[in-house]
């Protein structure tokens, strides 16, 4: 017997290996390949699309269509999902559940696409595929032959040994994720695209937890979190990265994080460019992304500091950290007055005199 099979191509089988197989048990109950061509035949179905590993039973189903008279449907058996290891990638192994890619803060979407992407390609090599266009474009004709590797955990360092995917917890998931994994880039790519209604209704369960945030933010509704959310999705690679971002809008009694900030503060022309940065943010009245950039140009400018050592200086006395979003996303968000204030409270504390 040949079997045209759509994705594994024409298959042979000796019939004369198969023998006389049961197809109702002593019980009377049937069994599996002859309830499942009754059930198919009676739903009228035309394509049986499955696992490679039903590759075998394939056979045997062809002989009881044929002898109950049925239609024979296409056949289309895809290959397996390999975890790296190599291992057939069983339906909860560890991190692999579905749930726990949802609490890992990726998005319906994002997975949708990855799984998609798992054993078969698009014709013009796309891989983002947002909203209706892989219904649109998807082919089971080009589905692969080969096992597919489920690649979103990184190797242990100093190991030529692959992760193991068993882990007991988030904690432990999320520290041997990838970064650069295909998962991530469609995440990030999938969050910047949405619509942003979206991205607040799938982000709210990871704020709702946060005493850094105030209640009344945590509202899909909220302008002032759609804002923030709005500005940073394009920094984010799933939702458990956005809580982080939103409290630092909230942030009353900022501090320090380490030397190296205090470093930037008080080391070299430090003091001079926070000196200036808040004499011409007094002075002025800035609104826009734009508006901050030409004021940190006019202050490189009078201080003749550029680059590293008038941006950190900059973001040192406004957040307390020496990394983080742009400053000129972050400055129209957090507005003048809490700038101000939050460049008298790191002036303070670090004993950098300011202009009067």
């Amino acid at each position: 017997m040949i079997i045209n099979d759509i994705i594994q191509g024409k298959v042979k089988f000796e019939t004369k290996l198969i023998g006389d197989f049961i197809i109702v048990k002593s019980d009377g109950f049937p069994s599996y390949n002859y309830a499942v061509v009754v059930d198919d035949a009676l739903m009228k179905i035309t394509h049986v699309i499955r696992g490679v590993g039903h590759l075998s039973n394939t056979p045997r189903q062809i002989l009881l269509y044929e002898a109950l008279g049925y239609n024979i449907p296409e056949f289309a058996h895809a290959s397996e999902i390999v975890g790296m290891d190599g291992k057939k990638l069983s339906k909860r192994a560890g991190a692999t559940s579905i749930l726990a890619f949802r609490d890992l803060g990726y998005l319906p979407e994002t997975f949708r696409n990855y799984m998609a992407l798992l054993g078969w390609t698009s014709t013009d090599g796309r891989e983002f595929l947002p909203g209706d266009e892989l219904e649109k474009i998807f082919d089971v004709h080009r589905c692969s032959k080969s096992p597919s590797t489920f690649d979103v955990f990184k190797k242990p360092k100093g190991s030529d040994e692959e992760v193991v995917t068993n882990f007991s917890d988030l904690t432990q998931i999320a520290e041997a994720m990838n970064p650069k994994s295909k998962l991530n880039w469609l995440s990030n790519r999938t969050i910047r695209d949405l619509n942003i209604s979206k991205v607040l209704e799938n982000l709210l369960p990871f704020l709702m937890d946060r005493k850094d945030i105030p209640a009344e933010v945590k509202n899909v509704n909220n302008p002032i979190l759609t804002s923030i959310v709005e500005s940073v999705r394009v920094y984010l690679d799933n939702l458990t990265q956005a809580p982080d971002y939103v409290a630092e809008f909230f942030v009353t009694d900022l501090k320090i994080q380490s030397e190296e900030t205090i470093g930037f503060l008080k080391d070299g022309e430090g003091p001079k460019v926070v000196n200036e940065f808040y004499e011409i943010l007094k002075n002025s009245d800035p609104k826009t992304d734009e508006d901050y950039k030409n004021l940190m140009s006019k202050v490189g400018e009078v201080t003749g500091q550029k680059g590293k050592t008038l941006y950190m200086p900059i973001r040192a006395a406004t957040t307390g950290k020496s990394a983080g979003l742009e400053l000129p996303i972050l400055f129209p968000l957090l507005g003048k007055e809490k700038l101000l204030q939050r460049i008298e409270k790191t002036s303070k504390e670090t004993g950098i005199s300011l202009s009067n």
